[in-house]
């Protein structure tokens, strides 16, 4: 056997998590790079935006490939009617990773056609604007939105719960939030931190407990 050793990708394709092959081919169905599952992850995942789908509101199928098209071409339909209050969130994010086929292979084109990744979004009152994932990973990074949401997911995962509803945990999210900005954004000052607040080291007593 031989040795192993670092691996060096080009940082004009590959950059960050999103960008590897092990969420690309997750987010995505067996032969179609699936611009929604990618942008519903990011929406959910890095801004701890949850969406509801609309009551009572028939969502069209997405068209069925073909050859002459390209997913993005296929999945525009939802900028229209209904679809586009949820969309307009979701869909940039997604064709963000258009560069990236089902499995996650780095593409240009797509059925003869160049791909186009380019998009924009508004994040709080930041206006973000990329031509593709390898833009929108650092941008979304400086949204207050998004430093915020990180340190909303390590208290969750420390947790093993979501925070609790109402303002009981929001004096612990305030000072994890704090220490995160204090560190210049560190994640190992992060993680440490989390261990720190009330909400990991108290909990409320259960029905029928009475604290000794």
């Amino acid at each position: 056997m031989t040795g192993s050793g670092n691996v060096t990708l080009d940082p004009a394709q590959r950059a960050g998590l999103f960008t590897q092959g092990a969420f690309l081919a997750t987010k995505a169905d067996a032969d179609d790079s699936h611009p929604v599952k990618r942008g519903v992850t990011l929406l959910e995942r890095v801004l701890c935006t949850e969406l509801t789908p609309p009551q009572g509101v028939l969502i069209p199928p997405v068209a069925d490939s073909s050859p002459d098209k390209t997913t993005r071409e296929r999945f525009a339909m939802h900028s229209q009617g209904s679809c586009a209050a949820c969309h307009s969130m979701i869909d940039p994010l997604g064709f963000a990773f258009e560069n990236y086929d089902a499995v996650g292979a780095y593409r240009t084109t797509e059925n003869g056609k160049p791909v186009d990744a380019t998009g924009a979004l508004k994040v709080g009152s930041l206006d973000v604007k990329f031509k593709n994932a390898i833009e929108l990973l650092p941008a979304l990074a400086k949204a207050p939105e998004a430093q915020a949401c990180m340190a909303t997911q390590w208290m969750r995962y420390g947790l093993r719960r979501r925070e609790a509803q109402g303002t009981d945990e929001k004096p612990s999210l305030d000072a994890l939030m704090q220490t995160f900005k204090d560190s210049k954004f560190d994640m190992r000052e992060l993680i440490v931190a989390v261990t720190k607040t009330r909400s990991f080291t108290h909990r409320t007593l259960s029905a029928g407990e009475v604290a000794q």
